[in-house]
């Protein structure tokens, strides 16, 4: 083999194995149990903590939510005794101290009840705080920043979602919507129907398009005592999009059920996603077949549930609407509106957590195992819910139950490239080299 050949050879293998090393880099996905331990460094003194995360920053350094003590016994004014606000970076894997509280004109002080959503960059937290009534600031690396300048008791503020730099934020003051930006302060949000008093709950990233949900459906999630008052009674949520074009129009089920709900609107806002459903007979409560939902430019489309499951909803979706998770239920019973701690993770482990990407459905855990190499990590979990993706896709949250046996929330982390981007990254470098590389004539 003349030099020149050997010369060649080696560069080809060279490049194979800095190809290898690469993909053997990326494809560190990573299984992350959001507990004490996790988010605090260390385990609860008196009572332990259960997370429940609501919101991951665009990027995926960040997820949020909201802790709650378990076991404790409370004697306060607060609606939320017991539960906290919380963030956690997965980047610098430590807790986020989120700025600011709820105020009043004679109270100032307490912690955040959740966080409600985050920024791209995940420097910036939507806080929902409680004392007498509910109260949205805004936490930044600068402090916290009131959506309101006289905040009185009673008068609640209930923010839901904002644009991917916080300079746009909706929810609901009292009974009606509102749209808050730094310039205009708190606005009424825009009327899509006369007839219909709709609550914007999701805004897009550039905080062009709204998702807007009737009032009844939004206050029983802000509001206990709303819950509490429509639970035993059959009702529909109603849905819209608005775009600042002044274009709007109505949400519609899917063909063959009455009734709908929206959870999520994505970043770019062209994709909707929540569930079309029917109700069931029942002796105890009120309970429903769902259809996994996904509504683009208004046109409302089923996605498919694994073989053998009844129910299901989609939940979380990313950026640009092309990966969404959600759950998936074996078999829907008929159960107490009060149910124990027992009864909760039985009906639990009926759910598994879904995934619908790049037009394929997949067990979220079984996909995780095959495709990620996370069968190990997942050893005696149970993921039944996956609650919330990144925009990016790379990061996607939700809950389930631990080796324990008991009632846990987590994180996944899946680095770009995806599987097999590495190994044609590979062999685009060979074909690559091969094909640059002068021929040696023959003698």
């Amino acid at each position: 083999m003349s030099t020149t050949s050997r010369d060649r050879s080696w560069t080809v293998w060279g490049l194979i194995f800095i190809a290898a090393g690469y993909a053997s880099a990326s494809h560190a996905a990573e299984f992350i149990p959001i507990n004490d331990q996790t988010v605090l460094g260390h385990a609860s003194s008196i009572f332990s903590n259960s997370y429940n995360i609501t919101a991951i920053s665009g990027d995926g350094t960040v997820v949020a939510g909201s802790s709650h003590a378990v076991g404790a016994i409370y004697d306060c004014a607060r609606f939320d005794c017991g539960s906290g606000g919380f963030a956690y970076s997965l980047k610098d894997r430590e807790r986020v101290i989120l700025e600011g509280s709820p105020r009043t004109d004679t109270y100032i002080g307490g912690a955040p009840v959740s966080v409600r959503d985050l920024s791209y960059d995940g420097q910036q937290a939507l806080l929902l705080g409680e004392y007498r009534h509910y109260e949205s600031y805004l936490s930044t690396p600068q402090g916290e920043n009131y959506l309101r300048d006289n905040i009185v008791v009673g008068d609640y503020l209930s923010a839901s979602s904002m644009s991917s730099d916080g300079g746009v934020i909706v929810g609901v003051h009292g009974s009606s919507g509102f749209v808050w930006t730094e310039q205009t302060g708190l606005q009424p949000a825009p009327v899509v129907d006369p007839e219909v008093n709709f609550i914007p709950s999701q805004v897009s990233g550039d905080g062009t398009t709204m998702l807007l949900s009737d009032s009844d459906y939004f206050l029983s999630i802000v509001n206990p005592l709303v819950l509490s008052v429509l639970a035993s009674n059959e009702w529909s949520q109603r849905a819209a999009v608005w775009h600042d074009s002044g274009e709007s129009y109505q949400l519609t089920p899917v063909e063959g059920n009455e009734h709908l709900s929206v959870t999520r609107l994505s970043e770019d806002g062209t994709a909707v996603i929540g569930s079309s459903y029917n109700y069931l007979p029942s002796t105890s409560n009120q309970i429903r077949l769902s259809v996994p939902t996904v509504w683009r430019d208004g046109i409302a489309s089923e996605l498919p549930l694994p073989a053998g499951f009844e129910s299901g909803s989609a939940i979380g979706v990313s950026g640009d609407g092309g990966t969404i998770v959600g759950n998936a239920i074996l078999e829907v019973k008929d159960y107490p509106l009060f149910v124990n701690v027992d009864m909760q993770t039985d009906l639990l482990l009926d759910n598994r957590a879904v995934i619908w990407r790049d037009g394929q459905l997949h067990i979220l855990q079984d996909w995780l195992s095959d495709e990620w190499g996370l069968a190990e990590e997942l050893e005696g979990w149970t993921l039944t819910s996956a609650a919330a993706i990144s925009a990016n896709g790379q990061t996607i949250a939700g809950a389930g139950v631990n080796p324990d046996g008991e009632y846990a929330s987590w994180v996944v982390t899946l680095p770009v490239p995806e599987p097999g981007a590495c190994g044609l990254l590979a062999a685009s470098l060979l074909a690559f080299a091969l094909y640059r590389w002068p021929r040696t004539k023959a003698a």
